[in-house]
């Protein structure tokens, strides 16, 4: 059997495990893409993406008609 042969691995290809930032839960297929989310600038933060949601809740809610139907009943 010549060296070549021997040195082929034989199987299922590897398969990479998704890498998740612990600060955000966000889920990044390459070590190198969560490296460089946790080295930006403006690094994630849990609190900031709740504050978030929460501030797109409040201008969704403030946008329907319902809202205002509503405010103006009071």
């Amino acid at each position: 059997m010549s060296a070549e042969l021997r040195d082929l691995k034989v199987g299922r290809p590897r398969q990479r495990k998704p890498r998740t930032c612990w600060k955000c839960a966000k889920v990044f297929a390459r070590p190198a893409n969560l490296r460089r989310h946790l080295q930006k600038k403006f690094k994630c933060d849990k609190t900031s993406r709740k504050a978030q949601k929460e501030s797109r809740k409040a201008a969704s809610r403030q946008s329907s008609r319902v809202y205002y139907l509503k405010s103006d009943m009071r």
